[in-house]
């Protein structure tokens, strides 16, 4: 019978059952989200040696810090019985998709290179997989690959050697050693990998017999099949990778799995393919706005565009770009605000300010943007990019406080970043709103300007008394507060000198319809917000704007030009618009091809370049969408070049709102 309750994670239903396991699909009501908690037997904690063994492992299993690696929320005891509590991977695993047929040799090399970036990195932590197979590798619903269940099976070997009950592992990807119950080590998945890379590639198993022993045999004493055989139209040289993987001996496997996965690059990709891995990191794919969209093609190339202009962009960043190891800095959770807080699943590898050196663009030197919920850190062209965060939680409202410190929201809360320790601080939680829209500190540092419970609050920015206050009422009484109830904002920007503020309003005076309003906040402390104009108005017209008078995003240069979206498709997609306020002109303009879609348009710290994303609207809404870093001429157009290429790790789905943050050169 499913369980109603596991600690305090409210179970709403039941994913899936497998001899070691149970997983639910929960809502964990403290932070109001959903995961998956792997429940496992009662039995597992009968002896005491065990438990001592089973708080060991799952202490290391729970450090396991990676992008590439489902990240374990907490562990727990109910009744006697361990659980895990994981990441609710909502875009299936690699078995689902295995269903469907064959991936083809691009997309295969893609997704194993993602895996490989993490069992290289628990790898150098000591800790082996052990059952690396098809139904332990997990998709979110951007179409990102995760490995889950690492520590499961050597927990399971643990309790299996108290018994003598047997060996551990599942037999279809099972090495031999391990199916002999021999010394078991990183050589086991590098084993287990090139049985995976043989069915995505053929759709089906090297071994097969009537029976799990027997395909157990088979792994034992057959020859590695020719996967030739299974699939004519594979480069010769796939076979020999594979043999590789699986040869009997693991003194004769590749000695890593970087080895690996530059082997299988290349042979997918080209020499240039090869390069692109070291032993310290695997990085980004070459091609520039490749997404994978999670759904495998037999024999077809689905994402490897744009090569040539890929190995173009490589070139000019190999002239204009200097390149060094980034820092490592480990996080330590604590809960209280302005204390640190430690994502389970952060990287492993942070950017130091100092370890990479890039042409700056429009007073620009790197940025920041929002994918599947992780922050990631790169420069204007793409290159150098290093996730900061892997805690999975939503964030938003991305904004840099100095050289080295981004400042965003997750639900309620504000938290900053350092980005060369990677670790978040929470600077205050409002425990009693309901809307909690946009926090922007002004860019002498002094001020904020909140959009709280849809009114506007200009507060100090004091941290230790933001860190008091839990609703609108709280920041009102601080010392210096100005408030402006006339208006619902939804989202806020400051003027260069920081005198102004621009809003997205929703006016409700003839109909529910968003509007932009400038305010002189210059005198906010002894009086209120005085309006100084709003637009659009009958002299500029929006298209569409009557069916859905919102606007999905908007910016602004500080000084006289705004840019914005209507909302078209796919969540926030529209028609891109530029307005004037000193002339009080504006127009749609859409750049590409004079062909929507556009958001998240944000301009660059010099007011000189544009960064926003485009999605073709004469294709599917669910296409993938490209990032584009265009110069901004002085008549308000646009000079369009290639799309910046976006490293591995970063697949931009089609609802996907990245809300990029130039920084300026300091």
């Amino acid at each position: 019978m499913t369980p109603t309750k596991i600690g305090r994670y409210e179970i709403i239903s039941e994913l899936g059952r497998g001899g070691m396991a149970t997983v639910y699909k929960a809502h964990d009501p403290s932070v109001d989200r959903e995961v998956a908690v792997k429940v496992l037997p009662h039995e597992f904690l009968h002896d005491p040696q065990f438990r001592g063994r089973f708080e060991r492992e799952i202490k290391t299993v729970a450090q396991l810090e990676h992008p590439a690696i489902v990240p374990v929320y907490d562990v727990g005891e109910e009744d006697g019985q361990p659980f895990f509590v994981m990441r609710n991977m909502t875009g299936g695993s690699l078995s689902d998709m295995l269903k469907q047929g064959a991936f083809s040799l691009e997309d295969t090399a893609r997704i194993v290179e993602r895996l490989c970036k993490g069992l290289a990195y628990a790898h150098k932590k000591g800790v082996v997989h052990r059952d690396l197979k098809p139904g332990n590798v997990l998709f979110d619903s951007n179409g990102e690959a995760f490995i889950s269940d690492f520590g499961v099976a050597k927990l399971a070997d643990a309790a299996q050697n108290m018994t003598g009950s047997g060996i551990v592992g599942t037999p279809a990807y099972m090495s031999p050693e391990q199916a002999q119950s021999g010394k078991v080590d990183a050589r086991a998945d590098i084993y287990a990998m090139g049985v995976i890379i043989y069915e995505m590639l053929t759709g089906q198993q090297p071994y097969k017999a009537d029976t799990p022993m027997g395909v157990v045999v088979k792994h034992i004493t057959d020859p590695v099949p020719e996967i030739l055989h299974d699939n004519p139209d594979l480069p010769p040289e796939v076979d020999a990778i594979i043999k590789k993987c699986m040869d009997k001996n693991p003194d004769h496997r590749y000695a890593t799995l970087t080895e690996l996965a530059m082997e299988l690059n290349k042979v997918a990709f080209g020499d240039a393919g090869a390069t692109r891995l070291n032993d310290s990191q695997l990085t980004r794919p070459l091609a520039p706005g490749v997404v994978l969209a999670g759904k495998p093609a037999a024999k077809k190339n689905l994402v490897w565009i744009g090569a040539g202009a890929g190995a173009l962009i490589l070139v000019v960043a190999a002239i204009f770009l200097l390149r060094g190891k980034p820092a490592e800095g480990p996080a330590e959770a604590s809960p209280a605000a302005g204390a640190t807080v430690a994502p389970v699943s952060a990287p492993s590898t942070v950017p130091a300010t100092a370890t990479s050196v890039a042409i700056p663009f429009g007073g620009a030197d790197k940025f920041a943007l929002v994918s599947a919920n992780e922050i990631w850190l790169m420069n204007p062209d793409g290159s150098d990019a290093q996730p900061l965060t892997g805690d999975g939680m939503e964030k938003r409202n991305l904004q840099w406080l100095d050289a080295k410190t981004l400042v965003y929201l997750s639900d309620t809360c504000v938290y900053t970043i350092d980005i060369t320790v990677a670790t978040p601080k929470r600077i205050t939680c409002f425990r009693e709103v309901k809307y909690f829209d946009s926090f922007r500190v002004s860019p002498d540092g002094k001020r904020v300007a909140i959009s709280i419970d849809m009114q506007l609050v200009i507060v100090p920015f004091d941290t230790a008394a933001l860190e008091r206050a839990e609703n609108r009422s709280d920041l009102t009484k601080m010392p210096g507060a100005c408030t402006d109830i006339r208006v619902s904002v939804k989202d806020l920007r400051w003027s260069r000198d920081g005198t102004k503020l621009a809003a997205i309003y929703v006016d409700t005076s003839t109909t529910v319809a968003d509007q932009f309003r400038l305010l002189d906040v210059s005198r906010c402390e002894s009086s209120a917000p005085i309006v100084l104009g709003s637009f659009p108005g009958s002299e500029f017209v929006i298209k569409g704007f009557k069916d859905n008078p919102s606007f999905s995003s908007f910016d602004w240069d500080g000084d006289q030009t705004f840019v914005f979206t209507d909302i078209i498709r796919s969540g926030g997609f529209g028609n891109l618009y530029i307005y004037d306020i000193k002339t009080r002109q504006g127009k749609m303009y859409n750049p590409i091809e004079d062909t929507c879609c556009y958001r998240d348009a944000r301009f660059s710290p010099d007011g000189k370049y544009l960064l926003f994303l485009f999605q073709d609207s004469r294709v599917t809404d669910q296409a993938a969408y490209k990032l584009f870093y265009a110069p901004f001429n002085a008549d308000g157009t646009l000079e369009i070049g290639d799309p910046i290429s976006l490293p591995m790790g970063i697949f931009l789905a089609p609802r996907e709102s990245p809300q990029p943050a130039l920084r300026p050169i300091q």
